[in-house]
């Protein structure tokens, strides 16, 4: 079946790696098949990449085609050698982070109807992070996930849910919009005001020990942050090199 094929450049004209394009909402669609399969109708669509703005369309799709789509360099990006998609240093934070040193790195994200799954290189092994019972708890707190969104004011990142070590997955119905102001980032009162639609670009990243309307810990250590776009109901896994 004929395809519309989007290329996503710098401005320079070069191919842009790792960009992904994302249908936010078909607004009509011809009789030949839906947005996936065919063309025949108008479209809005986010085109993200790692170190550049997100830029947003509305596109009429008639015949099989090519469209090129310039992205602009997020000047606010911290270098990659930090590891970090967003930078956390210019973020709302809830609560305040302080000084965390960056030792894991986040390896894959599955967002799920029945939960979120995080893998990083400190969840597991004999150099995982540490176990701690929190005062008053009967059991253990490995890791806090931290949950955030860019609105308009910047990026608003807020300690959304912790885990036990063999807890896998959790969470709650991450794939669905409503669970994030209700159950997720709601410490966050712009957050708590606001549910993600698909497309848009959602942070995460875990810190060791508990964070979330507690402070329980051994060591003061996180994963690095990387961003991914809000999926549909049906959820969606991102894997990170």
């Amino acid at each position: 079946m004929a395809k519309i094929r989007i290329h996503p450049q710098d401005a320079y004209g070069e191919s842009i790696q790792g960009a992904t394009v994302t249908i936010t909402k078909v607004l009509r669609v011809g009789l030949d098949g839906w947005a996936v399969d065919h063309l025949s109708g108008d479209y809005e669509a986010v085109i993200s990449a790692p170190g550049y703005k997100d830029e947003r369309r509305t596109w009429h799709f008639k015949d099989a085609g090519d469209v090129l789509v310039g992205l602009d360099a997020d000047h606010h990006q911290p270098p990659a050698t930090t590891g970090d998609a967003i930078d956390l240093t210019r973020a709302v934070m809830t609560p305040a982070l302080g000084d965390r040193a960056l030792t894991a790195t986040i390896t894959h994200l599955t967002l799920m109807p029945n939960g979120v799954s995080v893998a990083f290189t400190k969840k597991d092994g004999p150099d995982r992070w540490p176990d701690v019972i929190p005062e008053g708890w009967a059991g253990p707190v490995q890791y806090t996930l931290w949950i955030g969104a860019e609105l308009g004011d910047g990026w608003h990142v807020a300690a959304s849910v912790m885990a036990w070590h063999e807890l896998d997955p959790f969470g709650g119905p991450v794939s669905d919009p409503a669970h994030y102001p209700q159950d997720l980032w709601y410490l966050d009162p712009a957050l708590k005001a606001y549910a993600p639609k698909v497309g848009d670009r959602l942070a995460f990243f875990v810190t060791a020990g508990g964070d979330r309307a507690i402070n329980a810990h051994q060591v003061f250590e996180r994963s690095n942050v990387v961003v991914v776009p809000m999926p549909g109901p049906e959820g969606a896994t991102y894997a990170f090199e």
